[in-house]
């Protein structure tokens, strides 16, 4: 992951966390590099894995043609990996165009994907 400017945060329990500007990188699955990523700011919380998106972020699959748009994304690198969309979801594909929704689950090659209800089901 990259970002133009970042604030770190650092616990005395060594928690470290860190508040991006201008993040960029790739989400990996079975340790493949799925998608790549950007957005005009981010956290990342180093401890449990957690990594939070937001303005304009825009996720493009490596493996399928395919991008979401969205306003915020949560991303677990730790436990289910399942990209969190929210806010003017958008994903585009071969098949189409999926526009409309508030709030999409995905997998991080964009391959399976559905609203929390659904994805959960699968």
């Amino acid at each position: 992951m990259y970002w133009q400017t970042a604030v770190v945060h650092i616990k005395d329990n060594g928690d470290q966390s860190a508040d991006l500007q201008v993040v960029h990188g790739s989400l990996f699955q079975k340790l493949q590099e799925a998608s790549q990523f950007q957005s005009e700011t981010g956290t990342s919380d180093q401890t449990r894995g957690i990594l939070k998106m937001s303005g304009q972020v825009v996720l493009k699959s490596l493996l399928n043609n395919a991008v979401l748009r969205c306003d915020h994304v949560e991303y677990s690198s730790k436990g289910d990996r399942i990209v969190k969309a929210s806010g003017n979801v958008q994903v585009q594909g071969e098949w189409g165009t999926v526009s409309g929704l508030q709030e999409v689950w995905s997998t991080p090659d964009l391959k399976t994907f559905g609203t929390p209800d659904l994805f959960q089901k699968q």
